[in-house]
C-alpha cells in the first residue's frame, strides 16, 4: 500500500518566505549588525523639556476702554477705586476704614533751617536758608540750649558766641526766631525783692537765674530751680501775657521738672497747661504732646506714651518733616 502523505498546509507558503529572504540576503552586501540598545543610552548633555511661557499680565483697568452708554456719555463709578467694585453688603467702605498714618518724610527730601543767635560782636554773613537774630545781653549758648528746650531742634551746635539751631520743620523755625528777644536777658544769681510787674519781666527773670543755675559744674540748686517754675506760673496766669509766651513759659517749666528735677508727674501737669495755649494742630501744639507722651514714658507708663504717639502721628501729619515726628513714629513703633 502506497504511503500517502498529506502535506502541511503551511508548507508552502512558509518554504516561499524563507526563498525570498535567501535571496535577498545574497544580493547584499554583508551586514554588520548593531545590537546595541541606542535608544536607550544616556544622553551627553540633559535635555530639558521645553515650557511654554505664561503671557505677561497686563492692568485690566489700564487697558481697558470705558464703557459708554447710548447717548455717550460713561456710567457712574460706584466703587472707591477707578473700575473697583463697591464694596459689598456688611464689609467696610471708605468712610469706615482706618486712616493711614503717613511716615515721617525721607531724608533725601528734607529741607534744613538754621537759626542763628549770634552774641556779642560776632558777626556771621547767613547761609542759605537761616536766620541771623543779634543778642544784646545774653550769652549765644545759654541762649541756644535754653530755645531748644522750648523750641526741640536737631541739636545746637557752633562756636560759642554763633550758636545756631537746625530745624526741620519751617514753622517752628520761624515762630523760634519770634522767640529769641524773650531770652535776650542778662545772667542773674538771685532774684529781686519785688515782684515783677510784667509777665515778660517775670519770665526773663527766670530765665536770666535758669542761665547761671546751667554753667557747667554747678551743683542742681532746687531751690532756685523751683523759684523759676513759681516765675513761670506768674507767666503763663497772667492775662496780660501773649499765647506765645504762655506756652513758652509752660513748656520751659515741664521741661526742667521732668529733666531737671526729675518729677515727670508734676511736668505733665505744665504740658497739659501749654497744649490750652497752643493753636488746634499747630507745630506748638505736637511739641507739648510729645513732652507729655515722654513724661508718661519717664514715669513708667510706657503703654500709655505709645497710645500719646500713636494719636500725635495721626493728628500732626501736617508737621511729619520735624524731628519730633519722627521721635515719636520710634517710640509708636516700641510696643
Amino acid at each position: 500500500m502506497a504511503d500517502r502523505r498529506v502535506p502541511h498546509r503551511f508548507g508552502l507558503p512558509c518554504r516561499a518566505i524563507g526563498l525570498a529572504m535567501l535571496a535577498a540576503l545574497a544580493g547584499c552586501e554583508d551586514v554588520d549588525w548593531d545590537w546595541e540598545m541606542q535608544e536607550w543610552r544616556r544622553p551627553q548633555r540633559p535635555i530639558r523639556p521645553s515650557r511654554r511661557r505664561a503671557p505677561p499680565e497686563y492692568d485690566r483697568r489700564a487697558t481697558a476702554q470705558p464703557r459708554t452708554g447710548p447717548d455717550g456719555t460713561q456710567p457712574e463709578k460706584t466703587g472707591d477705586v477707578a473700575g473697583s467694585p463697591a464694596d459689598p453688603p456688611g464689609q467696610a467702605g471708605p468712610q469706615d476704614r482706618q486712616p493711614v498714618t503717613p511716615p515721617p518724610a525721607p531724608r533725601s527730601a528734607l529741607a534744613y533751617y538754621k537759626l542763628y543767635l549770634i552774641g556779642g560782636q560776632g558777626s556771621l554773613k547767613a547761609p542759605a536758608n537761616s536766620i541771623k537774630v543779634p543778642l544784646k545781653h545774653a550769652k549765644s549758648r545759654q541762649a541756644v540750649d535754653v530755645l531748644n528746650m522750648i523750641y526741640p531742634s536737631i541739636g545746637p551746635s557752633g562756636a560759642d558766641d554763633q550758636r545756631f539751631c537746625v530745624y526741620q520743620c519751617e514753622r517752628l523755625w520761624t515762630v523760634a526766631a519770634q522767640f529769641v528777644p524773650l531770652l535776650d536777658c542778662a545772667e542773674r544769681t538771685e532774684l529781686p525783692g519785688q515782684e515783677t510787674a510784667s509777665p515778660v519781666a517775670a519770665f526773663r527773670a527766670g530765665v536770666g537765674l535758669l542761665y547761671h543755675l546751667m554753667q557747667p559744674g554747678q551743683p542742681t540748686d532746687f531751690e532756685g530751680y523751683g523759684q523759676i517754675l513759681r516765675l513761670m506760673e506768674t507767666t503763663y496766669r497772667s492775662s496780660q501775657a501773649s499765647g506765645q509766651l504762655q506756652w513758652g513759659a509752660a513748656m520751659l517749666a515741664g521741661r526742667i521738672a521732668a529733666e531737671t528735677l526729675s518729677e515727670p508727674k508734676r511736668a505733665r501737669t505744665y504740658f497739659v497747661q501749654a497744649k490750652t495755649f497752643a493753636l488746634p494742630e499747630s507745630a506748638e501744639e505736637m511739641v507739648a504732646e510729645y513732652y507729655l507722651a515722654d513724661a508718661h514714658l519717664r514715669e513708667g507708663q510706657r503703654d500709655q506714651a505709645v497710645e500719646l504717639a500713636g494719636k500725635l502721628l495721626e493728628r500732626y501729619a501736617a508737621h511729619r518733616a520735624s524731628y519730633l515726628y519722627e521721635r515719636a513714629a520710634v517710640l509708636a513703633k516700641s510696643r
